[in-house]
C-alpha cells in the first residue's frame, strides 16, 4: 500500500527538480552560445527559492541522471549547464504535459505547464489557462 506522505515527498522532490532543470534549460535557451549558458547555484537559487543543501542535493541528482553537467567555478561554486538527455527530457514534458516524463510524473510536470480548465455558464464559456512562465 502506497502512503499519501511518502507520495507527496516524491511528488514534492521531483517538484523541485523539475523547477531547477526547466531554469537551466531556459538559461541555455536564451543564451545558447555564450558563457551565460552556465546557470549559477546562486542565480538557481534566488529564481527557484531552493537553496543550500536541498539544491546541491538535487543538482547533484540532475548530474546523476545525465540531465545537466556541473563544472566547479572559482570558490567551489558549480556551474550548470543542460545536457542532450536534459533538453529531450523538457521538450517531452513541454509537449506532452499530460503524459509523465522519465524522471517527472505528469502531476509535477502539469503543475508547470498544463491547462487548468473550462468554466461554462449558460451560452457563454470562458476557458481558464495556468502557466508557471
Amino acid at each position: 500500500m502506497i502512503n499519501d506522505d511518502d507520495k507527496q515527498f516524491v511528488l514534492d522532490q521531483q517538484s523541485k527538480r523539475f523547477a531547477v532543470l526547466k531554469f537551466i534549460w531556459q538559461e541555455t535557451r536564451i543564451h545558447p552560445k555564450d558563457s551565460l549558458s552556465y546557470s549559477t547555484a546562486k542565480d538557481i537559487a534566488i529564481k527557484t527559492g531552493i537553496d543550500g543543501d536541498d539544491l546541491f542535493g538535487i543538482l547533484q541528482y540532475l548530474k546523476s541522471e545525465g540531465l545537466i553537467e556541473l563544472l566547479q567555478y572559482m570558490g567551489g561554486i558549480p556551474l550548470s549547464q543542460i545536457t542532450h538527455q536534459g533538453k529531450v527530457e523538457m521538450e517531452n514534458a513541454i509537449t506532452r504535459p499530460s503524459e509523465g516524463t522519465e524522471h517527472f510524473a505528469e502531476q509535477v510536470i502539469m503543475n508547470f505547464y498544463a491547462q487548468v480548465g473550462v468554466v461554462q455558464t449558460g451560452e457563454n464559456t470562458a476557458t481558464v489557462l495556468h502557466n508557471n512562465n
